[in-house]
């Protein structure tokens, strides 16, 4: 009886462990997009346009300047002549040869904080920017930014909705996998009613065997989706360095406070609907 027991137990872990390895795999699927929008905005790049007259001293000052700014990651001045020849590199084409001098002012390029990439916090970081002394013009990527919070809004709620569904859908093959284990020990149940054990008392072990069930299923499910991430991440290094501790310890939060609250909601209900069934209904 004991084998058999054990082997309840242990399907019964591994099929919670699996149904919560998918939800966990939809959650870190959902971070690393996120991770994705954080890369983007890392790379993106405003430029600040300077008078003509800008000397090779004050050029780095402002840049500095700029870099301090905690919006900002890093600025860099670039010369007249250093535009030019970047951009004879791109165009494959000498142009300084008949023009004699460069037709590009100086300019300052910064990089933005990925906090900081998006309409509200640009418009304001282009309002310090061009009040700086010397600025002219100031550059900024709003086709990519505009293009990342519509989509941001135009995928929140289907994949909300979506993460719900498939949330719903776990809690009931937990529930069902649980139901089957309890059910394999229903005359039990059974024989422990007519002994005169109270409804409590007879729901509590079962209870906490479940609470048990999802815990250890919790963490081998964050187990799984760890080796998963991790099988991924040379694929993409860069997305995870976005990805701390943190997160990962939110992860496994979530993955075993969801085993043990739908496993252990899930005994309870199961033990539930046994209790002062007809014999006809156990059998």
């Amino acid at each position: 009886m004991k084998g058999a027991h054990w082997t309840t137990a242990i399907s019964t872990v591994l099929g919670v462990a699996s149904t919560l390895a998918v939800l966990g795999l939809v959650v870190a699927a959902g971070g690393l997009s996120q991770a994705l929008g954080k890369e983007v905005k890392a790379g993106l790049r405003m430029q600040v346009e300077l008078v003509a007259r800008t000397t090779a001293e004050q050029g780095p000052q402002i840049a500095a300047k700029i870099a301090s700014w905690p919006q900002v990651l890093e600025a860099e001045f670039i010369n007249s002549e250093a535009a030019a020849r970047d951009l004879e590199q791109e165009l494959g084409t000498s142009f300084m040869t008949f023009l004699g001098e460069s037709p590009l002012p100086p300019s300052v390029e910064l990089r933005l904080h990925p906090d900081a990439a998006n309409s509200d916090a640009i418009h304001h970081l282009e309002t310090l920017l061009i009040g700086l002394n010397g600025a002219v013009r100031v550059n900024a990527p709003w086709s990519i930014i505009r293009h990342l919070e519509g989509a941001t809004t135009r995928w929140f709620w289907p994949v909300t909705l979506l993460f719900l569904a498939l949330l719903a859908l776990s809690a009931a093959q937990i529930y069902h996998v649980i139901k089957l284990s309890v059910h394999g020990r229903r005359f039990v149940i059974r024989s422990m009613e007519l002994v005169g054990a109270r409804p409590r008392m007879i729901r509590r072990p079962f209870f906490w065997e479940g609470m048990g069930y999802g815990f250890v299923g919790g963490v081998l499910a964050f187990a799984a989706v760890i080796a998963a991430l991790g099988a991924f991440r040379p694929m993409a290094p860069a997305l995870f360095s976005h990805i701390t501790p943190t997160h990962l310890a939110s992860l496994a939060a979530v993955l075993t406070s969801a085993g043990l609250l739908i496993a252990g909601g899930s005994s309870f209900w199961a033990v539930r609907s046994l209790l002062g069934a007809s014999l006809d209904r156990l059998h």
